[in-house]
């Protein structure tokens, strides 16, 4: 109540009414000498265009197709290198949503409401030490800003007013996050604002063709006569042909005339109005506005063409409308939650584009310019920080080296010799505990990142026999179930690409990890370098089990589809389960839940073993000594191998023994 009195007070005291309500200052009035038409006042507010978006097809389109991409992806806290942190309390949060609401909903209806009105706030609930616990999003045209009346040429709001709820929210629990509006510094700018002028012209084009078919098609028309009628007949010709002619009664009625009368049809021709030609400009300056390309509107034919087309409309989408979305609102939450101290240095808030497959890029083409920048002399770090190959700065990476063919004959330096010296029993224990720590501690990481990616795996082909399911139809007496979809459309060869990006960047990882190991068993002080033809070995080689993992895919689905078949189940019961049989999506999870380990460790080793038989070669190592067992996975073969010493050749052939082997080898000299 006092805080009523005072504002009260305040607006009597001669100020204006925006200088406490800055949100007014760029808003149309209901009522004022200057607009009439209440069809253009109606739709020139928030509830104007959350109408348009409830009822015109191309603003209702533009915007389901950008909330529904961004929607489902995760919202988390990462290191300064892009690590995840799952347990954060912030990424909790942003997972977590409200009691109401999931993630994906909340992120959605942000969404939703920031193109609509060019803005949305996210009203942060606190616990009761004041540490935010959930999340609700209002709607902006119920939101007041309050600004901070001691910087009235900074401009900073100090707190938030919910419509109705009559308590004010501070600044610190409110996220604002708004399109730039060169109008005010307090609200943002929708986007249907730039394409109003073409949805009136085509909301009434409709219109227009509308009530022309209401009218059965005709046009208006004017009756004439050779001689002039007094104002009594003109009264009842008109009554007459009104009562007997008009609406839907009198569509199919042969019209009379008496003598002397006739019909002139008032219509204009179809190239005065252009009415067609009109409605498809409106459209375009809608998705132009928007930011999504035609082919996705589902404009004409264009929708339906080539598979490349429309993943080059897919790929302008992201790069140009979605992604800086999403850059945006990581932004905005990492200053919220860094002013707010609960983020720490170096901490900020991404968003998980890993499943987004036209942002994904291919390591090998970067490989090979890699490998053509670091022959010309470029410095590793210079070629990490161009291409970002995802390794970091090395020690020695601030240095470029050529290649001794283009230095003259008398002044190429000798060739990096070996020390000779005898690998004995603790110094190959030493050896096995590097390299093993090395490997278990990459195989945690590789472990997560692969249970993830076998979840969105799972996620996208339950998707996928979900689409195949329609109502039941009846033909004729007999009732018939949509048919079963086949696994192979289920699961395609792309949906494991990004398995196979972790595989290949883990074995560049671990081929970094293990270089300055190599080096002191070899005595050599080579820098590493991602071109080497042992770390190429390594990647090249980390999909040759991609395809036993696709066809252990395609084979489970493949019986649960037998399975299905089996029992009569429709595709609902396929993908969801019944009678205590798992669904597709839970079987695929329930296939890897205990094998994103093993495949992390037997990867870490095969990657680890080339790379090592590619350095041992390079300096005219012949034999190896085994570094095998003692550990709480290791077989009897594991334990009588230990310590052995084989050939090179024998090692690259049997570098792992059984699944979460953690077999490695050291040189063994004469």
């Amino acid at each position: 109540m006092l805080d009523r009195i005072r504002r009260a007070y305040r607006l009597l005291s001669g100020k204006s009414v925006s200088t406490y309500y800055p949100d007014l200052r760029s808003r149309d009035h209901i009522v004022g000498t200057g607009i009439i038409d209440v069809t253009t006042t109606a739709i020139e507010n928030y509830v104007g265009y959350a109408t348009l978006y409830r009822s015109y097809v191309w603003v209702h389109k533009a915007v389901s197709v950008i909330a529904n991409n961004i929607a489902p992806l995760t919202v988390q806290v990462t290191t300064g290198n892009k690590q995840a942190i799952p347990a954060h309390p912030i990424s909790l949060l942003l997972n977590h949503g409200n009691d109401s609401n999931d993630p994906a909903k909340l992120w959605a209806v942000c969404m939703v409401y920031k193109l609509l009105g060019g803005e949305y706030f996210l009203e942060e609930v606190p616990n009761a030490n004041g540490y935010p616990v959930a999340l609700w999003v209002r709607r902006p045209d119920q939101v007041i800003v309050y600004p901070d009346a001691t910087r009235p040429f900074y401009p900073t709001p100090v707190e938030y007013e919910v419509i109705g709820m009559h308590e004010r929210i501070p600044a610190s629990q409110m996220i604002h996050d708004p399109f730039i509006n060169p109008l005010s510094v307090w609200r943002g700018l929708s986007p249907v604002s730039a394409a109003l002028s073409g949805i009136k012209l085509d909301i009434f084009s409709q219109a227009h063709s509308l009530n022309f078919v209401k009218n059965a098609a005709r046009p208006d028309y004017a009756i004439t006569t050779e001689e002039s009628l007094t104002p009594d007949e003109r009264t009842r010709l008109e009554q007459r042909i009104t009562d007997k002619y008009a609406g839907p009664e009198g569509w199919n009625r042969p019209m009379v005339l008496e003598a002397g009368q006739g019909i002139q049809v008032l219509s204009f021709p179809p190239k005065d109005t252009e009415g067609l030609a009109q409605r498809e400009v409106s459209r375009d300056e809608v998705g132009a506005a928007f930011g999504v390309p035609d082919i996705l509107m589902g404009f004409g034919n264009d929708s339906y063409d080539t598979e490349e087309k429309r993943r080059g409309a897919e790929a302008a989408l992201w790069t140009l409308t979605l992604l800086p979305l999403v850059q945006r609102r990581d932004a905005v939450l990492t200053w919220h939650y860094q002013r707010r101290g609960l983020l720490k240095p170096g901490e900020q808030i991404t968003t998980d584009l890993s499943g987004v497959s036209v942002l994904q890029e291919d390591i090998l083409p970067k490989l090979e310019a890699a490998t053509k920048l670091w022959a010309m002399g470029v410095p590793y770090n210079t070629i990490e920080e161009r291409l970002r190959l995802g390794t970091g700065p090395i020690a020695s990476g601030a240095t470029g080296y050529l290649p001794s063919s283009v230095v003259p004959a008398d002044m190429v330096p000798p060739l990096p010799t070996v020390t000779r010296s005898i690998v004995t029993k603790a110094s190959a224990r030493k050896t096995a505990e590097a390299l093993r720590r090395i490997k278990l501690e990459m195989a945690t990481r590789m472990e997560r990142d692969l249970t993830k990616a076998f979840a969105d795996l799972a996620a996208t082909v339950a998707r996928r026999a979900s689409k195949a399911a329609v109502p039941y139809h009846q033909n004729g007496s007999v009732i018939t179930k949509a048919p079963l979809p086949k696994a192979t459309d289920l699961l395609t060869a792309d949906d494991m690409d990004a398995v196979f990006g972790i595989f290949k960047r883990y074995a560049l990882d671990i081929s970094h990890a293990s270089w300055e190991t190599w080096n002191t068993q070899l005595g050599v002080d080579l820098a590493f370098d991602p071109a080497d033809p042992a770390v190429v070995a390594a990647i090249k080689q980390s999909g040759d089990r991609i395809t036993g993992i696709t066809d252990t895919t395609l084979q489970s689905i493949q019986d649960r589809l037998g399975y299905a078949a089996e029992h009569d189940w429709s595709i609902d019961q396929f993908v969801s389960g019944a009678d205590g049989v798992p669904g597709l999506r839970d079987m695929i999870e329930a296939t890897y839940a205990n094998r994103a380990r093993t495949i992390a460790r037997t990867e870490l080793t095969y990657a680890q073993a080339t790379a090592t038989v590619g350095r041992f070669q390079d300096v005219g190592v012949s034999k190896v000594t085994i570094l095998d067992g003692g550990s709480e996975d290791s077989d009897d073969i594991c334990n009588q191998l230990n310590g052995t010493v084989q050939t090179l050749g024998w090692y690259a052939a049997n570098p792992i023994q059984h699944p979460n082997c953690v077999r490695t080898a050291a040189p063994h000299f004469d």
